[in-house]
């Protein structure tokens, strides 16, 4: 619960649904967004030509973060969205690939912990980390920003698999021969 101060030290998402929905409601939330990501996945993932393993890779690794039990340390999985992201500065879904590396920059630093330090250190900070808005956005960040990151891995997925996606991609092949 969010009266545990480790609470939001996991960025999985039932730390977010558990603010306003009780603890089986918020596993069972959690868990229909990964099934209904996965199913989504699996619809763009076959209109995409050409290869997309670490794409697929990425996907997959950021749908295990939501609904399982997951400390930060387990954002190490983040390391497969960044990796796509760097290969695809430069394309079709390079405004995702720019999103995707923004959103992971806050998992650099222990957020929660930093936030924590500066509740317990400065008195405004803490009142403000008494309110329903701090418990349900702030304090959970990185738990938000791990659907965020999923919720722009299918946006790039849906742009990969566009026709003009394909042409740009034959494209680059044919100058690349």
């Amino acid at each position: 619960s969010s009266a545990n101060g480790l609470h939001f030290d996991l960025v999985n998402s039932q730390v977010i649904f558990s603010q306003f929905l009780s603890r089986p409601l918020s596993q069972y939330a959690a868990a229909g967004i990964a099934i209904v990501s996965v199913l989504l996945w699996l619809y763009l993932r076959g209109e995409i030509s050409g290869d997309s393993y670490l794409l697929d890779l990425s996907l997959l690794s950021v749908v295990m973060l939501v609904p399982l039990y997951h400390r930060f340390y387990d954002a190490a999985l983040l390391i497969f969205p960044v990796a796509w992201a760097i290969t695809n500065l430069r394309g079709t879904a390079a405004g995702w690939a720019r999103f995707i590396l923004a959103a992971t920059l806050p998992f650099t630093i222990p957020g929660a912990a930093l936030l924590r330090y500066l509740a317990d250190s400065n008195a405004f900070i803490r009142v403000l980390a008494q309110s329903w808005w701090w418990n349900l956005f702030i304090a959970p960040h990185q738990a938000w920003l791990v659907l965020f990151i999923l919720m722009a891995l299918l946006f790039a997925a849906r742009k990969l698999g566009q026709p003009q996606a394909e042409c740009e991609s034959l494209g680059s092949a044919a100058v690349a021969a």
